[in-house]
C-alpha cells in the first residue's frame, strides 16, 4: 500500500507513533499535574511531528513522478519533430522504409531499451498495415526510392 511517497512501513511507523503518543497522554493522567506536563508535551510534539511526516509524504512526489514530469515535454517535442520528419520523408523514401525508421527511432528516443524488439515490433506493424492497405484493400502506399515491388 502506498500513500504519496509513504509505503506500508512508513504507515505502520506513523500508527505506532500515534499509539505511543496516546499511551503517554493516557498514562500521564495518573500523575500529578506538574509531573504530567512534560510527558504530555512530548506526546503532543510526537503526534504533531508524525502528522507533519504524513502530510509531507502525501504531498511529496516520488522520484519516478518527478522524472516523468520532467520528461513529458521532451517526449512531446521528440514525437512532434519525428512526426514532421516522417511526413516530410514518406514521399521520398516510401512507406516501408520511412515507417520502420520512424517507429524504431521513436521507440528508442522515448526510452524503450530493447532495440531488437523495437525493430521486430516496427517490422510487424509495417507488414500488417501494408498487407491491410495494399493487399486487402488494394490501396497503394507511397513507394519512394524502393519503387513498387508488389507486382
Amino acid at each position: 500500500m502506498k500513500l504519496g511517497t509513504l509505503n506500508t512501513a512508513d504507515i505502520i511507523s506513523c500508527l505506532s507513533m500515534y499509539c505511543i503518543a496516546v499511551f503517554f497522554i493516557v498514562e500521564s493522567t495518573a500523575l500529578p499535574e506538574a509531573s504530567a506536563a512534560f510527558p504530555r508535551a512530548v506526546a503532543w510534539v510526537l503526534a504533531g511531528l508524525t502528522t507533519l511526516y504524513i502530510i509531507k509524504g502525501i504531498l511529496s512526489k516520488t522520484k519516478e513522478e518527478k522524472k516523468r514530469e520532467e520528461t513529458v515535454p521532451r517526449k512531446f517535442f521528440v514525437t512532434a519533430a519525428a512526426s514532421v520528419a516522417y511526413v516530410a520523408m514518406i514521399q521520398v523514401t516510401g512507406y516501408l522504409l520511412t515507417t520502420v525508421v520512424f517507429l524504431v527511432g521513436l521507440f528508442l528516443a522515448l526510452g524503450y531499451k530493447r532495440r531488437f524488439m523495437a525493430v521486430i515490433i516496427a517490422l510487424t506493424v509495417v507488414i500488417i498495415v501494408y498487407a491491410g492497405f495494399r493487399l486487402a484493400l488494394g490501396v497503394p502506399l507511397p513507394t519512394g526510392i524502393l519503387g513498387d515491388f508488389s507486382g
